[in-house]
């Protein structure tokens, strides 16, 4: 299976994508680590080969580094992902610093610092622990030990000590963008996770507003997803009881934006002739609409580029399993890219609207069936009022007739 699983990866390190990577995972490191590898076992490849043509011993150490450049993308292709970074960060670490400290700390140590830094530092996010300290403690090794060199150098001036110190220079220029790099990408991380907790807090007090069912409580959870998405309106479609129908029944506008909830043209569009069938389509197998609106079929940039639309995310609305409308958010002001961590989450929205839609289709068959049990009720008590007075005067005389026949008995007694 993994021999099967091994030329799809390899393929998937040219192109765009990579196979089965979940969304809380980082496409483009998953990418880089198959490049990195391929590429470096491509290198130890052909320069085993040429070993062995030549008949030198040291082609099998190659050979063997080889397989070991081989093991992130194998990882990569068992969903390792954590792993396959980490075993390249660890590789290139043991061969470069083994060969250069072998090397008796030769000035080939100056230029390989730089690749297992940049390794981390693009490919990591944390740094409170120990792969960060031990990059930490690698640099600071290599900066100290380079400037002793770089010192010795200023008393010995010649062209290879000059060389020296300007690759040392650089390399320190490198070394300080790589730092700014992670730092801004630390921050990156950290203003993600705030606008995530944004995001859940503002799906928690959504789904408090809407479930207490009051008057306008819709409009009034839209408004908190409004401020929290930042987009230009937030909008509800819901499709008639018959399904022959689509209208717009709930909307929320930022300051500035034009309403379109009185829309003549978006209170009763006919199913039949939507403009929009491939939106019908998608929704119909649970899927989104997204994009920019320039980048849509003309039909569809007729409808939506009059009310200023420049971007959208529109995801449908279930009940029952069954398509029941979608939840739209526009963007009039820039042309806005979702990423699948917000469509996600903006999705959970979708779901608690369908829930909802549930209950009060649970609510109205709860009244329409107590409406029932109050007209049988209504009835029952009309039928044995009606059964109660026919049967009353029959009883009556019954009764009469039972209590003459009762005294003649005892008469008749009395005489015997």
């Amino acid at each position: 299976m993994l021999m099967i699983k091994l030329p799809k990866c390899l393929k998937q390190s040219l192109t765009s994508s990579t196979q089965n990577l979940s969304h809380t995972t980082d496409n483009h490191d998953a990418r880089l680590v198959n490049l990195l590898s391929l590429f470096t076992a491509l290198i130890l490849f052909f320069v085993a080969l040429l070993e062995f043509i030549n008949k030198n011993d040291n082609c099998y150490y190659n050979f063997f580094f080889l397989f070991l450049f081989i093991i992130p993308i194998i990882l990569n292709c068992l969903q390792k992902y954590n792993a396959s970074k980490q075993w390249l960060l660890l590789m290139f670490l043991a061969s470069i610093y083994t060969g250069t400290f072998i090397m008796h700390f030769s000035d080939v140590f100056r230029f390989t610092i730089i690749l297992p830094v940049s390794i981390y530092f693009i490919l990591f996010k944390d740094y409170r622990n120990w792969k960060f300290f031990t990059i930490i403690i690698l640099t600071a090794t290599f900066i100290i030990a380079n400037f002793i060199l770089f010192l010795k150098s200023l008393n010995e001036p010649s062209v290879n000590n000059i060389v020296d110190a300007i690759i040392f220079m650089l390399t320190i220029v490198v070394l300080t963008f790589l730092f700014v790099f992670f730092i801004r990408k630390i921050n990156l991380t950290e203003k993600q996770l705030l606008h995530r907790l944004k995001y859940e807090s503002a799906i928690t007090d959504f789904s408090h507003i809407i479930l207490r069912n009051i008057d306008n409580s819709l409009n009034e959870g839209l408004k908190i997803i409004l401020e929290v998405s930042g987009v230009s309106r937030v909008y509800i479609f819901k499709t008639s009881v018959d399904d022959q129908y689509i209208c717009q029944t709930n909307e929320v506008c930022a300051k500035g934006v034009k309403p379109e909830i009185n829309n003549p043209l978006l209170m009763k569009l006919p199913l039949s002739e939507f403009g929009f069938s491939r939106w019908l389509s998608h929704f119909k197998d649970k899927k989104i609409i997204t994009g920019f609106v320039k980048n849509f079929p003309e039909v569809e940039k007729v409808a939506l580029e009059p009310q200023g639309v420049l971007s959208i995310l529109a995801i449908p609305i279930y009940t029952y399993n069954q398509w029941s409308g979608f939840i739209g958010f526009d963007d009039v002001v820039k042309e806005r890219v979702w990423d699948e961590a917000d469509i996600n989450l903006l999705s959970a929205i979708a779901d608690i609207i369908g829930l909802q839609m549930e209950n009060e289709q649970f609510e109205k068959q709860i009244i329409e069936q107590n409406k029932e049990l109050e007209t049988l009720n209504s009835t029952k008590d009309k039928f044995f009022s009606i059964v109660a007075h026919d049967l009353k005067s029959p009883f009556n005389s019954l009764l009469g007739f039972s209590d003459l026949l009762e005294e003649k008995v005892k008469k008749l007694i009395m005489m015997i």
